[in-house]
């Protein structure tokens, strides 16, 4: 197996992957949270800040997890040229 160098246009297409899937689906994944559990919190008659303060942090729970799936899908993707590995020190 050939290391390649590092080089920035190569860093550049992993970040932009992680950026891009993360924010974009990280933004989707906080309007549909925040939707649902304000629906949700109206339905069932509770204060206004209390739905804010749970949909708040449910939504940065489920963006942070979303982080991780994303830096996952960057690890298993298959640059044009190169492919992310982990490989033994050994």
């Amino acid at each position: 197996m050939k290391e390649l160098e590092l080089t920035w246009a190569r860093v550049l297409c992993v970040w932009w992957l992680i950026v891009w899937r993360a924010g974009l689906g990280g933004v989707i994944m906080a309007f549909a949270l925040a939707f649902f559990i304000g629906e949700l919190g109206g339905r069932l008659g509770l204060p206004f800040q209390t739905v804010q303060l749970i949909g708040t942090l449910i939504a940065w729970l489920a963006i942070l997890a979303w982080g991780i799936v994303v830096v996952r899908m960057a690890i298993e993707k298959k640059y044009g040229e190169f492919r992310l590995a982990f490989i033994s020190k050994n």
